[in-house]
């Protein structure tokens, strides 16, 4: 992915976050179009704001993906992710335990998902929960061999 001018300003404000030990974390109208997978590093974060804030200056944030480190945020409150272009969230989100609030309008989410983020947070931390405790499908195929005599011979294979 292309690390633009904002990617790496953002880069900037999370180094100073951590440094810092920060609780809150401003990237609104940066113009980011991918959230730096090192904010995941910012444990002690309460307040992440990737919004949009009309009368500030700068460019509305278009991030299209969230990186699954934020599953790290353990301490996370609040969470602005209004007008980017998100479609999906991470599933790991739902483990957030301490998140009272989270933004997503104005983004282009999937009906499903849409859906269940206007039954409120917890509908969608249950959801999100329920799809990260979804067991593996194994790929197998079975395949039955009938042989001399009528005998059937059974072997699985793993794919």
């Amino acid at each position: 992915m292309a690390r633009d001018k904002a990617f790496r300003e953002a880069e900037r404000k999370i180094a100073a976050a951590l440094s810092e030990g920060a609780t809150e974390l401003d990237l609104e109208n940066m113009g980011l179009t991918e959230l730096p997978k090192s904010v995941g590093k910012l444990v002690r974060l309460k307040v992440l704001k990737l919004g949009y804030s009309f009368g500030k200056d700068g460019e509305k944030n278009k991030i299209t993906t969230l990186p699954k480190e934020l599953r790290n945020l353990t301490q996370l409150q609040w969470l602005y992710l209004h007008d980017n272009q998100l479609t999906t969230l991470p599933k790991e989100l739902g483990n957030l335990t301490r998140l009272q609030e989270l933004s997503l309008e104005g983004n282009q989410l999937q009906p499903e998902l849409a859906a269940v983020y206007k039954q409120g947070l917890s509908a969608l931390k249950a959801y999100l929960q329920e799809q990260s405790q979804e067991q593996i499908l194994l790929n197998e195929a079975k395949m039955v061999l009938v042989g001399e005599g009528g005998r059937f011979v059974s072997s699985e294979i793993a794919a």
